[in-house]
């Protein structure tokens, strides 16, 4: 299978190329505003729209201790 440049907007149902494509969209997730809206034109998309979060995994307790599997008392 060649690798598709294009995405079907009218797809449906399962298929090697949707599952490229998506994983191509996964990956295009990732990267800068400009690059983004760059693809999504080529890709046939007329409106962009862009969420950025920052994710700050929380502390952790001094206390805390690993938890062994399985798990001993």
């Amino acid at each position: 299978m060649t690798a598709p440049v294009t995405l079907d907007h009218r797809a449906s149902g399962y298929s090697l190329r949707l599952a490229y494509c998506l994983a191509q969209a996964c990956a295009l997730a990732y990267k800068d505003e400009a690059t983004i809206q760059q693809q999504a034109e080529k890709w046939g998309f007329g409106r962009v729209r862009h969420h950025e979060t920052r994710f700050t995994p929380p502390s952790r307790s001094r206390t805390h201790r690993p938890t062994r599997w399985p798990a001993t008392t």
